[in-house]
């Protein structure tokens, strides 16, 4: 087959290969001596057993051979500690049935219990059934390659770079588009990948669907955990089966798949029962004061376009950007002919229809335990409290709910890590200590818009956004459909 016959060929095997410009890089891994007979070596290193991957090891050798791995106790953020994965690291690299070559399939059948028939081949063979294969497909249309890669390869420069040069848009990561978890941590966050709680200064945590540490065997999780737990933190696990955190505070037992109804009914208790919300933030960093006509859009301003609030002392609409002596989180005016609603009373609305005995149909959770759950996370929230750190004033909120995959990897699952936005927003907890933040390495991912909305999205829309006030509004979804369970 003719060879390197277009530039991704030259940059795939340089890539394979660690030849020509990767070799000359100052970046490139250098090999360590692992020593000769007899002698012993300790080498630093940082454990990738876990996404994570921040923990600072020590790796013994004797005679050229791995002998032990340990936590560096002198570094952070492990302090010598390691979990079960980083002690077991040593297993991946002398594992008889590790990966130690490229392998092809050569079973076209596939299935549940069909041997794929993988085949051990040489870095060549593997490049040249590539390039094959590759060639075929960009002959025929190049967007016929679809690059979905997996967490590992989250942040390679590679990828969009192989993707422009083949000539495909088809390019996605596991981390974003495709993970619902991500999704409403973007709409309220505006950051990536997903919310946590800061179990720093948090003192009532619900957690759904997630483990904090043990199960997820991070070790700075754990650590943190273990501290919290010591100081008193209130841990409330929903969960259908009784795990290690749920040992360590209440666990309230739950029917597989129906954690959406469980929160619907925490906002119902919130929004009809408690009534007592943190308006300031309400008004200020969410839409929940934006007027919505009929149609479920903004009712904006005839002359500028932009999105109307209410304002209770003058009794008029205004733009967003005027000036607002008293906004109105609840409002049902009449503007311009057109009646309209407050988005938190549209939001209202709907949560009266999920009590907690209706809920308790469909999860299994007593009506009694979803109204003091929902209480205690209330009184806990300590709203209009604040908190000294390092000279600064914070907000101080210290409560969090937070679900992960076994929530929302299910039917209902994005509507469910909405609607828990919705009982962290009515606290006013996001972004603040003690309450719901997002681990973002990469944000933001939402960008402020001339009329006061946001638009998801990278670009030149995020260059100005120091000059646009005001600040960047969370998202409140307007209307949840009803949810159906099988």
């Amino acid at each position: 087959m003719a060879r390197k016959t277009i530039a991704y060929e030259d940059m795939l095997r340089s890539i394979a290969s660690g030849q020509g410009w990767f070799e000359s890089s100052p970046y490139r891994w250098k090999e360590v001596d692992p020593g000769g007979k007899g002698e012993k070596k300790v080498l630093h290193g940082l454990c990738r057993a876990c996404m994570q991957g921040d923990c600072a090891t020590l790796v013994h050798l004797e005679d050229g051979i791995v002998t032990r791995v340990e936590g560096n106790p002198d570094a952070p953020p492990n302090y010598g500690t390691l979990c079960a994965k980083g002690n077991a690291e040593i297993m991946g690299l002398y594992n008889p049935y590790r990966v130690k070559t490229p392998m092809i399939r050569t079973n076209p059948e596939k299935g549940l219990d069909v041997d794929p028939m993988w085949k051990e081949v040489t870095w060549d063979e593997a490049l040249d059934f590539t390039v094959e294969h590759l060639n075929a497909v960009r002959q025929k249309d190049p967007r016929g390659l679809v690059i979905c890669e997996g967490w590992g390869e989250r942040d390679t420069i590679l990828r969009k770079t192989f993707g422009h040069a083949f000539g495909t848009p088809n390019e996605t990561g596991s981390h974003g588009a495709l993970c619902t978890v991500h999704y409403p941590t973007g709409l309220v966050h505006s950051g990536y990948p997903v919310a946590i709680v800061d179990l720093e200064h948090c003192q009532y945590h619900i957690t759904m669907g997630r483990s904090l540490g043990p199960n997820f065997g991070i070790v700075p999780g754990m650590r943190k955990f273990s501290k919290a737990i010591e100081r008193g933190m209130n841990l409330v696990v929903v969960d259908p089966r009784s795990s290690y955190e749920a040992s360590k505070g209440e666990w309230v037992p739950i029917r597989p798949g129906t954690d959406l109804a469980f929160l619907l009914a925490m906002v119902h208790v919130m929004l009809h029962e408690v009534q007592i919300y943190d308006e300031w933030f309400l008004k200020n960093r969410t839409n929940a004061p934006y007027l919505i006509d009929g149609n479920g859009e903004y009712c904006r301003d005839p002359e500028t376009g932009k999105p109307m609030m209410w304002d209770s002392v003058e009794d008029a609409a205004k733009p967003y950007s005027a000036e607002f002596k008293e906004i109105a989180l609840t409002a049902s005016p009449v503007v311009s002919g057109v009646a309209c609603k407050t988005g938190f009373d549209l939001v209202k609305e709907v949560f009266e229809q999920y009590t907690p005995e209706w809920a308790e149909e469909v999860c299994t959770v007593p009506p009694d335990k979803i109204r003091r759950i929902a209480r205690e996370f209330v009184d806990h929230a300590r709203i209009g409290s604040t908190i000294d750190i390092d000279g600064f004033t914070f907000p101080f909120r210290p409560v969090s709910l937070n679900v992960e995959r076994n929530v929302t990897n299910r039917r209902g699952g994005t509507y469910a890590d909405l609607t828990g936005k919705i009982v962290n927003l009515l606290v006013g907890n996001i972004e603040v200590p003690g309450g719901c933040l997002s681990c973002s390495f990469r944000g933001p991912i939402m960008g402020p818009t001339e009329d006061g909305t946001v638009t998801p999205g990278y670009g030149p829309s995020l260059s100005n956004s120091r000059r646009i006030t005001p600040p960047w509004r969370s998202f409140i979804p307007i209307s949840i459909r009803r949810p159906t369970w099988s």
